[in-house]
């Protein structure tokens, strides 16, 4: 009886050593010629986030009042 072949080794990702270092995202990986799912959902929550983020109201008084007044000391 045969036996099927076993998985190749997991190769290192050459990458985690910089992850730490930065909030770009890279090395996510690839799924056929487009990003995985996760890192593709991930993605478009944080652009619409930004987006609203742009987009929204501010509150110029409620920002005046948090600012320090007068010379810095």
């Amino acid at each position: 009886m045969t036996h099927p072949p076993s998985p190749p080794a997991a190769r290192p990702d050459p990458f985690a050593r910089f992850r730490p270092a930065t909030r770009a995202r890279i090395g996510l990986g690839r799924a056929g010629d487009a990003l995985p799912l996760d890192a593709l959902l991930d993605f478009q929550m944080a652009h619409a986030l930004a987006r609203d983020a742009v987009h929204g109201a501010v509150d110029w008084d409620a920002l005046e009042a948090a600012l320090p007044q007068g010379p810095p000391q």
